[in-house]
C-alpha cells in the first residue's frame, strides 16, 4: 500500500471519527434537552399544584359572617382559576387528566358550598357555622385528599424525570468521551504504523550504506516492498548504486589492461634510448612495470 493512499486512509478516518462526534455530540444535547424540558414540565406542574391546594387551605373553617371571608374565598377562586389554566394542558395522559377533572370538580362543589353557607350567615349566623363544619368534614377533605395523592404522583414522576435527565446527560457525556478516546487511540495507532514502516524503510537503506562502505562492495542494494513514500528513495539509491558498480568495474577492467600497455611503452623507450632491440630489454622492463602496477592495484583493492 502507497503511502499516499496510507495518508489518505488516515485521513477519512479521522474525519469520520469526527463526524461521528459530533453527530453523537448533537444527539446526545437533544436527549439531554428533551430531558431537562421533561423535567422542567414537572417541576411546573408541582408549582400549579402545591398553588392550588394553598389557596384552597386558605378557605377553611373561616367564619362565614366575616366580612373578609368572601374576599379570601374570591382571591382564592382566582388563584386556583388562573393556576388550573397553566397545569391543565401540562397533563396530557388520560389518567392524569381524569384525575384533575376529579379534583376541580370537587373544589367546585367545596366553592358553591361555602358560598351557601356564607349567604346563609347574613341571617343565621348559627346554622351557618354547622355548615361549615359539615362541608369542610364531606367536601373540603375529600377534595384535599385527591389533590395531595395527585401532587404526590405528580411529584414522584417529576424526580423520576429529573433523574432520567441527569442519566441521558451523564450517558452522553461517556458516550462522547468513549467515542473520542477510540480516535484518538485509532489515530495514534495508524500513525505509529505509518512512522514505524518508514523508519523501517530508512534503516535498511542506512544498513546498506554502512554495509557498503565497510566492505567496499557495490553488490548490496537496499529492499524495496512496496512503493511507500521511503520506496521510490530505496529505488533510486538502488539505481545510484548500480552505476557506482558500473563504474568501478570500468576501472577495474581498465587497472587490468594498463599493466601490459606500460610495459610495451616503456620497453619501448629503452630500446630507443640504449639502441637495443625492443626484445632484448622488454623482459626486464616488463618485470619491473609489473611489480610496480602490482603493488598500486593491490593498494588500491
Amino acid at each position: 500500500m502507497k503511502f499516499t493512499l496510507k495518508l489518505q486512509i488516515l485521513t477519512v478516518v479521522t474525519l469520520i471519527a469526527i463526524g461521528g462526534g459530533i453527530a453523537e455530540t448533537v444527539m446526545a444535547f437533544n436527549a439531554i434537552s428533551e430531558a431537562e424540558a421533561t423535567s422542567r414540565v414537572a417541576e411546573k406542574e408541582i408549582r400549579g399544584l402545591t398553588e392550588i391546594k394553598a389557596s384552597a387551605l386558605s378557605t377553611i373553617q373561616l367564619d362565614p359572617a366575616s366580612s373578609d371571608t368572601r374576599k379570601v374565598f374570591s382571591d382564592a377562586e382566582r388563584n386556583i382559576g388562573n393556576w388550573s389554566a397553566i397545569v391543565r394542558p401540562l397533563f396530557t395522559t388520560p389518567d392524569a387528566m381524569a384525575k384533575l377533572s376529579t379534583i376541580a370538580s370537587r373544589w367546585n362543589a367545596y366553592d358553591e358550598k361555602s358560598h351557601r353557607a356564607i349567604d346563609l350567615a347574613t341571617y343565621d349566623a348559627k346554622a351557618a357555622n354547622h355548615q361549615v363544619t359539615a362541608i369542610y368534614h364531606a367536601d373540603f377533605r375529600p377534595f384535599q385528599a385527591s389533590l395531595e395523592q395527585f401532587v404526590a404522583e405528580t411529584d414522584k414522576e417529576a424526580q423520576s424525570a429529573s433523574d432520567a435527565a441527569q442519566d441521558v446527560s451523564d450517558s452522553a457525556v461517556r458516550t462522547v468521551v468513549a467515542l473520542m478516546v477510540m480516535a484518538l487511540m485509532l489515530m495514534a495507532a495508524w500513525i505509529f504504523a505509518l512512522t514505524r514502516s518508514n523508519q523501517r524503510a530508512l534503516g535498511q537503506i542506512r544498513y546498506t550504506l554502512q554495509d557498503v562502505s565497510r566492505t567496499v562492495d557495490e553488490g548490496p542494494r537496499a529492499p524495496v516492498q512496496n512503493m511507500d513514500g521511503i520506496g521510490p528513495d530505496a529505488t533510486a539509491f538502488n539505481h545510484v548504486m548500480d552505476r557506482v558498480a558500473d563504474v568501478m568495474a570500468t576501472a577495474r577492467e581498465s587497472t587490468r589492461s594498463l599493466p601490459l600497455s606500460a610495459t610495451q611503452l616503456a620497453s619501448r623507450s629503452v630500446s630507443s634510448r640504449i639502441g637495443l632491440a625492443p626484445g632484448a630489454a622488454s623482459i626486464r622492463v616488463r618485470q619491473a612495470v609489473a611489480r610496480v602496477l602490482t603493488r598500486c592495484c593491490l593498494l588500491y583493492h
